[in-house]
């Protein structure tokens, strides 16, 4: 049998190998190996394909747990932006500075249309059917809208 830690079951390299490859220091915790094998169980094509147990995975599980939407160096200039989408949900990740950054639902506060397409660097964040415009700290930049409450910005 080959070594789990180093090799996964279906022959690739195992997550410790990975882990082995990181351009940075990867916490202990992470190293640490599993206890005793759980053992081989058949699950039901269900889990896979059922509708509804996708919308409880969706209620139970990813709505109610961290997620990581980037690292550090997915962004590591200052304007650089990353947008995480999950299961309809979508958040901008932003570097304000050196070692300051913001996540924002991407969603203008209007209308609810997505802010950002694609992630990269910026300057500004602009929703392109309003005209609002804000800074990447979130402060308001631009109103076009004369009855738009200044500084109506939404963070995740």
């Amino acid at each position: 049998m080959p070594d789990t830690y180093t090799t996964a079951l279906g022959g690739g390299p195992s997550y410790q190998a990975i882990l082995d490859t990181d351009s940075r220091r990867v916490p202990a915790v992470l190293r640490e190996r599993a206890s005793p094998s759980l053992g081989n169980v058949t699950l039901s094509v269900a889990r896979y394909v059922d509708k509804q147990f996708f919308q409880n995975e969706i209620e139970k599980v990813w709505l109610r747990t961290w997620q990581m939407a980037c690292r550090e160096e997915d962004i590591p200039h200052i304007g650089d932006c990353h947008v995480y989408d999950i299961v309809g949900r979508s958040i901008i990740i932003t570097r304000i500075a050196e070692n300051d950054f913001r996540a924002y639902h991407n969603s203008c506060p209007h209308r609810g249309r997505k802010l950002l397409a694609t992630s990269g660097a910026r300057t500004d964040i602009r929703c392109a059917y309003h005209g609002l415009c804000w800074h990447i700290d979130g402060s308001l930049k631009a109103n076009p809208i004369a009855w738009w409450p200044d500084g109506f910005f939404v963070p995740a």
